[in-house]
């Protein structure tokens, strides 16, 4: 028999001869055949079925350490990710309000032994970011954890979102040992957490409390009790607490619920192939992630060491990038306050070409110049022409009435026709200046189409980019990127 990678001699045994046998094996029915493995026991029972039961740990070969094995590499992944949505199964079953049950606004996910994420299922993407930050906290406010251990946190100071946002925290271990060796997590929003507006998101709230009630990593859940006491008396802290705490509870021990499925599935994996495998292809599975990324994004050759700070309301800087040690060339990471690396940053900069991209910029900004001041005198003579026209419109009725009143008053004046003769010679007049007029407001309309269509050309063959390299200000050619 094959199994494993490697061919092992197995008795070929008759269903009907069958009473007890060890793997490997081949049982053979006349209906069908069953491949018992090593490692499995099959056991004849009266009523004429054939029970199979595990005699020892899955038997496997060995897997090497130093590095991934693709295929292992992807079997892994997926079982990860397979971890996480099965966490979100037992959530969406489990849960009490139609937020979580119906609307499906929850995230679980699977963390390294140092609050790493390792696979997510595709539920809330915000969530995902932050919820290393919550397991983190979970782990550094309670040094000493013990199997049955669940905590819940919506501080946002420690990874949460908005207060709604309650996560459950629970470590995995290994067999017999004394720290967490993994985390799963399941984040829901609660319908209310209290605050001074029902749902707990308030528009006009000034401070923290007036949101709701804080869980800054509270444990809920101690050697596999529920702390329901405990639990309620959080939600009924503060100023605001929770409107519902029933249904906050239902919700919490929703959680609770998932996140023992997906201890329950990491347990399944370390009996089956080892803690050290799992925790080594939970590495690999993040390495390959990120070198996956480092592809998508691409590389180019920016030599110059980056800073930059990101700051809030003129503040003081609440994290920074700047060039990455042992990195591509062109990498910066955004270091958070809390100290951890929070993203990376890939910056493109042919920082040689500095004096043609100052010569783009100045055409452009004279073009940018001239097409504005066309466009002011534009305006300026569009209105002269159009109060002219009025002028001529108002001069023309006049005219009008007045010849109409002398026909009336005197026909039999012969003066009358000299008049009206005059009248339509200045009318025409009035005309023809009306018509010189329109021409030379189409011919300056059509200057500044014209100029549009320069400036249209020249910013398509031009990409200016401003950044800031080393406190001074560069800007970057883009068109050579297109």
């Amino acid at each position: 028999m094959f199994a494993h990678g490697e061919t092992t001699a197995a008795p070929i045994v008759a269903a009907d001869a069958l009473t007890t046998v060890e793997g490997p094996a081949l049982i053979v029915r006349p209906d069908t055949q069953i491949a018992l493995p090593l490692g499995w026991r099959a056991t004849a029972e009266d009523d004429g079925l054939i029970r199979l039961t595990r005699a020892s740990g899955v038997q496997t070969r060995a897997i090497a350490l130093d590095r991934p094995d693709p295929i292992t590499l992807e079997l892994f992944n997926r079982r990860f990710m397979g971890v996480a949505e099965a966490m979100g199964a037992a959530l969406e079953r489990t849960a009490h309000s139609v937020n979580i049950k119906e609307r499906l606004d929850f995230s679980c996910a699977l963390f390294d032994e140092d609050g790493g994420l390792v696979a997510n299922a595709p539920h809330m993407p915000v969530h995902l970011g932050s919820m290393g930050a919550s397991v983190r906290a979970v782990r550094d406010r309670h040094p000493t954890l013990a199997p049955g251990d669940a905590f819940a946190l919506n501080n946002p100071y420690a990874g949460g979102t908005h207060l709604p946002d309650i996560t459950v925290v629970m470590p995995v271990f290994m067999p017999g040992a004394a720290q967490a060796a993994f985390y799963v997590a399941a984040r829901g929003h609660h319908a209310d957490v209290g605050g001074v507006q029902p749902g707990s998101m308030p528009p006009f709230s000034k401070t923290i409390d007036e949101e709701g009630v804080l869980l800054d990593a509270i444990p809920i859940m101690r050697g596999g009790g529920f702390l329901e006491a405990d639990t309620r008396a959080a939600l009924g802290a503060g100023p605001w607490p929770a409107r519902a705490p029933d249904r906050n509870i239902a919700d919490l021990k929703a959680q609770i619920a998932a996140c023992q499925a997906g201890a329950a599935a990491v347990a399944g994996m370390i009996e089956g192939f080892g803690g050290e495998v799992v925790a080594a292809y939970m590495t690999f599975v993040q390495q390959n992630a990120t070198a996956s990324v480092r592809r998508a994004i691409g590389k180019s050759g920016a030599q110059d060491a980056l800073r930059a700070e990101l700051t809030l309301g003129g503040s003081a800087a609440i994290g920074e990038s700047r060039g990455l040690s042992n990195s591509n060339p062109g990498d910066a990471a955004f270091r958070s306050r809390d100290g951890r690396y929070a993203g990376l940053l890939t910056l493109n900069l042919p920082l040689e070409r500095t004096a043609e991209r100052n010569v783009y910029r100045q055409s452009l900004l004279e073009l940018e110049n001239a097409v504005r001041n066309y466009q002011g005198e534009e305006d300026s003579i569009k209105q002269t022409i159009r109060a002219n026209l009025r002028e001529l419109l108002e001069y023309r009725e006049s005219l009008v009435i007045q010849s109409l009143a002398v026909k009336l008053a005197n026909r039999r004046v012969a003066s009358t026709d000299l008049l009206l003769q005059a009248g339509r010679a200045e009318i025409r007049d009035l005309l023809e200046a009306q018509g010189a007029l329109l021409s030379a407001e189409n011919s300056l309309t059509a200057a500044v189409v014209s100029y549009r269509m320069r400036e249209l050309e020249l910013q398509s063959n031009l990409g200016v980019l401003s950044v800031s390299v080393q406190g001074e200000w560069q800007e970057m050619d883009l068109s050579a990127f297109k």
